[in-house]
């Protein structure tokens, strides 16, 4: 891993729900957040971080939607979090963890690792009755060098594996299709010491 910059936990809030408004699964909660106050999906599709008032608003549709900083997937979460902007290899691409939860327990066989999740979705099983159209067609998506939101990873720190906290779906993807993919993917990368009191660690 390769550190480009310090960024915010702005950036990354922003990113966050970038990666999500276009979710089968997810994006209708955010829509459902931006129309109980009142917005269009503009400062979420063309972020100014240098706004403060959109920047709190964003991280109070997070809030709305997926519980950030404190519950639902934000359970446990660590508040003292330092966020970077950083590059992986394809190698390290191959060695992060989906989140400890139980469709990506059951996809992997309990190992949370993308090797494990594409050889069940090439082997055509389907977990919980979820179709595997989704990671086929953003596999082809990949293919054909559409760009997506960055990944977003956390990590214990040194020696700890990285996590996915957003980008299921865009990491098994370019599993998926790994010889199309560049040689090195920028990610946004959180670190804190108490990422092993977050229950999806």
């Amino acid at each position: 891993m390769k550190k480009i910059k310090d960024i915010t936990e702005d950036e990354m809030v922003a990113t966050f729900l970038k990666g999500e408004i276009n979710s089968k699964r997810f994006g209708y909660q955010i829509y459902d957040a931006l129309e109980e106050l009142g917005l269009d999906d503009g400062l979420i599709r063309n972020p100014k971080l240098n706004r403060a008032e959109e920047n709190n608003t964003r991280k109070k549709i997070l809030r709305m939607a997926r519980g950030y900083n404190s519950f639902l997937l934000f359970e446990g979460y660590p508040q003292d979090v330092k966020w970077v902007r950083a590059t992986i290899t394809k190698k390290e691409l191959l060695d992060i963890r989906y989140i400890n939860y139980s469709y990506w327990l059951e996809i992997t066989q309990g190992s949370r690792k993308l090797d494990d999740a594409v050889k069940t979705i090439k082997e055509g099983k389907e977990v919980f009755n979820v179709s595997n159209d989704n990671f086929l067609e953003a596999a082809e998506e990949v293919k054909k060098g559409t760009s997506f939101p960055e990944l977003i990873l956390v990590t214990k720190g040194n020696d700890h594996p990285l996590v996915v906290l957003e980008g299921h779906l865009r990491a098994t993807a370019y599993r998926l299709s790994l010889e199309y993919i560049p040689d090195e993917i920028e990610v946004l990368l959180g670190t804190s010491d108490d990422f092993d009191q977050w229950g999806h660690y």
